[in-house]
């Protein structure tokens, strides 16, 4: 692959295969199409595609294990492995998506294509998780789509609120972490 990039500390997978083809100039789709990879197989995070893209990324098994557990593996009936836990799969899948713009700012600040740069984190699933400890701000909705191949293909949902992040028009309620919001994070 010609142009590769690194994950993000709690970067989920599918954000990071989303930036991946991002820098490759293709589409999440796209990219799957044209390695052979089973859309569903990829959303299912079944561990031949998991694989095939980790070679496809020069990622280690460390690397991989991180991304997956930030976005949470399915397991029997509607429970997910998620960082060494087994939880609720509605704990951590919703239609709606929240992060902190004041992060993705962040990431995309300095870089050449900064669409490709911004990395959603697995802490912003929880449906608990409300602040960004770092920004002490108030998660925002960022998408809402019900269709989970549509709301995963992270790079996609993201150029659509783009400029929205960029010129500072979305932005959380500045608000001082909870006990909770600390012990949860």
């Amino acid at each position: 692959m010609a142009l590769r990039t690194d994950p993000q500390p709690r970067e989920t997978y599918y954000a990071f295969v989303g930036r991946l083809a991002a820098v490759n100039g293709v589409s999440l789709q796209d990219f799957l199409n044209d390695f052979g990879l089973p859309k569903n197989g990829f959303f299912a995070l079944h561990g031949d595609v998991v694989d095939a893209i980790a070679q496809l990324a020069d990622l280690n098994q460390a690397q991989v294990k991180e991304l997956v557990t930030w976005t949470g593996l399915p397991q029997e009936g509607v429970r997910m492995a998620y960082r060494g836990e087994q939880i609720v799969s509605r704990a951590i899948r919703n239609p709606e998506v929240r992060g902190c713009p004041d992060c993705l700012r962040r990431d995309a600040k300095g870089a050449l294509e900064p669409l490709t740069a911004m990395a959603m984190r697995g802490h912003w699933l929880l449906r608990h998780c409300h602040v960004c400890l770092l920004h002490g701000k108030m998660l925002v909705p960022l998408w809402s789509v019900t269709r989970p191949s549509v709301r995963d293909d992270v790079q996609a949902q993201l150029a659509k609120v783009f400029p929205t992040i960029i010129d500072g028009q979305l932005t959380g309620a500045v608000i001082a972490p909870s006990a909770f919001d600390n012990y949860i994070l």
